[in-house]
């Protein structure tokens, strides 16, 4: 049987239209169809980067002349045909970069090609060029946002049906796999498009769209550190070429994989379910105020919704009850959808059963304002007083300042917010996103209380959010400012937690000079 390999022309005529990864497989295809194993992992981990790379830079790009031009507000189908050319471009340049580290072994394909080898008909590019055809159109007709997390969840998952189908010895097997591999990717994005889950199955279908978020994740993590140690093994030989050339070796792999996966994933819920009460004791300057000592009780990102266990709720609000409070404040993100199936009496009547000296207060979240879904009488209800762009002075001793949030097109500077709480007083702002810390400690804020982050939910996630904010997580003293960020009372997505536990704040503060 005469080999069959992509010519030098597919894999240019593909690194021009398509881009990188595209290439990578084509060109790591030719590598294994003629025996060279070297390269071809490494070719399509470059494939993955490069793609990466220039989707990321196109896209940032694009969004930035389109924030220099306003041709995206004033016509947004042109801006988006003006971009097709460019961000072609762009990825040529990636491709391009990458067919010239494969130089030498692209001529000796051709030298192979003239000698002994068949050339594939042009057909069979095509499902190499879909790969980045499609997320190329979905960029154009749903935007840079929605295309971005596409991106982060679609490569992973192409690293994993490459990775995982090796495990698999038969072509029935592996059809079977790659089956059911590609309809349980399918599942996120098709039930991401229905804007409220209605239905039960349709519920239990998202649901389980959100433990594959987790899942992926770490599978995706696990082959990747496994992938690691075996390019270190081309090197150091600690384990033998018999054993990876073993039918069994894959199949070891895949199940040490899976088992890993759902050792963290178990804790992973375990952590978001089960609540716990995390301390702090600081000292705040008294200036008038006649108290001593104040208790507060602190949370956000509660994210009630259809899917929130009735279990949760209950011990949610018996450890905050636990502390007897002075005081109760919520960050923000405490409702995630009003469509909440016949809970939210459920929800209302738990909350309502809070106590505390001085109240409960609230301020909303970006999730609480997403889709207009944001429902005031449910904090009424809950007897839980809503402070949008609001100062409350509490029993002459000291101010709560809720800030609406910083997507709120609406809402009002610190500044104008602060005419209405003189320095007489300890200042307490309730500020749902921790960004520009330095517009709290400039004007003289005492404390900041804030959630957003969830410091990543998933680790390493969190390393991520530690660069974003300047606090991610826990307490900081900035420039006389006490600075307060919770990883939240849950969490959004998977409900699965792995960079943290579930936490309620305890925040014993102390009136007195320094």
């Amino acid at each position: 049987m005469r080999l069959r390999i992509f010519s030098v022309k597919q894999i240019q005529f593909t690194a021009l239209f398509t881009g990188s990864l595209p290439t990578a497989y084509l060109i790591s295809a030719n590598y294994s169809h003629i025996a060279q194993k070297k390269g071809t992992q490494t070719n399509v981990f470059l494939g993955y980067i490069f793609t990466l790379l220039g989707f990321t830079t196109a896209v940032f790009l694009i969004d930035l002349i389109a924030a220099k031009t306003g041709l995206f507000r004033t016509n947004r189908e042109l801006a988006y045909t003006l971009s097709v050319p460019f961000f072609m471009l762009i990825q040529a340049a990636f491709a391009w970069l990458l067919l010239r580290i494969n130089k030498k072994r692209i001529n000796k394909i051709s030298r192979l090609l003239a000698e002994k080898a068949t050339r594939y008909t042009h057909y069979r590019v095509i499902p190499y060029m879909l790969i980045s055809i499609l997320p190329t159109i979905y960029l154009f007709t749903q935007g840079p946002q929605r295309f971005l997390f596409l991106i982060i969840y679609l490569l992973p998952n192409i690293y994993l049906l490459g990775r995982i189908q090796n495990a698999f010895v038969t072509k029935t097997s592996k059809w079977l796999f790659r089956t059911v591999f590609l309809l349980l990717v399918a599942i996120f994005p098709v039930v991401m498009s229905v804007r409220e889950a209605g239905g039960i199955i349709l519920q239990y279908t998202k649901l389980l769209s959100y433990y594959y978020l987790a899942v992926m994740l770490y599978i995706f993590l696990l082959y990747l550190i496994a992938d690691i140690v075996l390019l270190l093994n081309k090197k150091l030989k600690f384990i033998g070429s018999l054993t990876l050339s073993s039918t069994n070796f894959n199949k070891t792999l895949l199940a040490l994989v899976m088992l890993l996966t759902v050792i963290i994933v178990v804790k992973g819920v375990f952590n978001y379910n089960n609540t716990y009460i995390k301390q702090y004791s600081i000292q705040v300057a008294p200036k008038a105020t006649g108290l001593k000592k104040l208790k507060v009780a602190m949370a956000a990102d509660i994210h009630f919704s259809e899917y929130t266990n009735k279990q949760f709720v209950r011990q949610f609000v018996e450890k905050i009850n636990s502390i007897k409070p002075d005081i109760v404040l919520f960050a923000g993100d405490i409702v995630e959808s009003t469509k909440l199936e016949g809970r939210t009496k459920f929800f209302t009547e738990e909350l309502s059963k809070l106590h505390a000296k001085y109240g409960v207060y609230t301020i909303e979240g970006n999730h609480d304002l997403y889709n207009d879904r944001f429902p005031q009488d449910f904090f009424k209800d809950a007897n839980i007083q809503l402070l949008r762009d609001t100062v409350v002075c509490i029993d002459n001793s000291f101010f709560i300042i809720g800030r609406k949030d910083r997507h709120d097109r609406d809402r009002k500077s610190l500044e104008e917010l602060l005419v209405n709480a003189a320095d007489s007083l300890p200042r307490i702002l309730l500020d749902h996103q921790p960004y520009l810390l330095e517009t709290a400690y400039s004007n003289g804020i005492d404390m900041q209380m804030s959630g957003h982050t969830h410091n990543g939910q998933l680790f390493p996630l969190n390393y991520i959010t530690q660069n974003v904010f300047e606090l991610s997580w826990g307490y900081r003293k900035i420039n006389g400012t006490q600075f307060f960020v919770t990883c939240g009372a849950q969490g959004w997505g998977p409900p699965v937690k792995t960079a943290g536990r579930s936490e309620i704040m305890q925040i014993n503060i102390e009136f007195s000079e320094h």
